[in-house]
């Protein structure tokens, strides 16, 4: 993977108007590669036990340029570097009977930082008529890293009914904050921890020799908090922003001949936006909010033969309004026509 950034700043005497642009103020450069192996083993010690081990090894490099034409003018380069990365991964998967899986799975994994955290330098007004408040680029920041853990369970329940249930805990670390080196002068640092636990439930229920299905999976997060945080330290037992307390869908799937649809229902809880780091914006409704909000999705698709389909699928059926930072659009319909060759 390759990946490049331009960024500039530009002065304009209309900022809605890009064509009255006469001078760049600043501009950051930046360029990243990635590459990765991955390797799998399944090993069947007993006929009910299965076990995998995985591991994938990651090499991350990247390098950029910061410059600035307004007072103090500098061009700051800053030289490649690179990051390696080992992320192993167990599972085992335990079948009693028929009617019963137990599974257990411990992974790691990473985010590297992104060309915006690395190498943006922003100049933004406070207040104070004057007064500018400047977030420095932050070359040297390293990887975001996970560690999970879940145990489930999958049941054939009476009816061809299907059960499953997971349980979870994820420990966040090296999160990437804005640490306050001065009253108008901020770097992203990797600071921050977090914990996660939550539950996963899911349940399916056929009916009529398959024709139709109800369905229904919700998952809830018991924990999702941060736990350290040197750069906000009142952040710490906060929520982590930008993640959903709770998700819920319920709905049904039929298909009967040559036609074949789908109704869900689907609920996402409140989210604290990112930069909302203290939980502060509780506000729902209005522009920048991260609402609370229910929404219907329905999908009706015909089949002409083999090779030709037909579908009508309708997004927000019942005109929810609600933001996600932005409003979102109400009801939304899309035809399309699929052909298999």
């Amino acid at each position: 993977n390759h990946q490049r950034l331009d960024r500039r700043t530009l002065s304009a005497t209309m900022w809605r108007d890009y064509a009255t642009h006469f001078g760049e103020k600043s501009r950051g450069i930046g360029n990243s590669s990635s590459a990765a192996v991955f390797a799998q083993a399944e090993y069947v010690p007993i006929d009910a036990l299965t076990l995998h081990a995985g591991a994938r090894f990651d090499r991350f490099t990247t390098s950029g340029q910061v410059s600035q034409n307004t007072a103090p003018a500098f061009v700051t380069s800053y030289a490649s570097r690179s990051e390696h990365q080992f992320n192993p991964k167990l599972a085992a998967v335990y079948t009693v009977g028929k009617a019963l899986t137990l599974r257990a799975s411990y992974g790691v994994g990473f985010r590297p930082p992104t060309l915006l955290d690395l190498y943006s330098r922003t100049v933004s007004p406070t207040t104070v008529a004057g007064v500018f408040s400047i977030n420095e680029p932050a070359p040297e920041l390293k990887a975001e890293r996970i560690r999970a853990f879940e145990i489930g369970i999958d049941a054939q329940l009476p009816g061809n009914a299907t059960l499953a249930v997971s349980a979870f805990s994820q420990t966040l670390s090296d999160l990437i904050y804005r640490s306050r080196k001065s009253a108008t002068l901020t770097q992203s640092t990797n600071t921050g921890r977090a914990k996660v636990d939550g539950l996963e439930v899911s349940l399916r229920q056929p009916l009529f020799d398959n024709a139709l299905t109800l369905f229904a999976n919700a998952t809830y997060l018991l924990r999702y908090d941060v736990t350290e945080n040197a750069a906000i330290p009142a952040s710490v037992g906060k929520r982590l922003t930008d993640v959903p307390g709770s998700m819920l869908n319920v709905g049904a799937e039929f298909k009967r001949g040559v036609w074949s649809g789908s109704a869900v229902v689907s609920r996402i809880g409140h989210i604290y936006g990112s930069g909302d780091d203290l939980n502060i914006n509780s506000v729902q409704g209005v522009f920048g909010s991260y609402d609370a909000h229910t929404v219907v999705n329905a999908k009706l698709s015909y089949r002409f033969d083999s090779r030709i389909t037909m579908a009508v699928s309708v997004s927000n059926l019942l005109n929810r309004q609600y933001f996600d930072f932005f409003k979102q659009p109400g009801t939304t319909a899309m035809a399309d026509v699929v052909f298999k060759f």
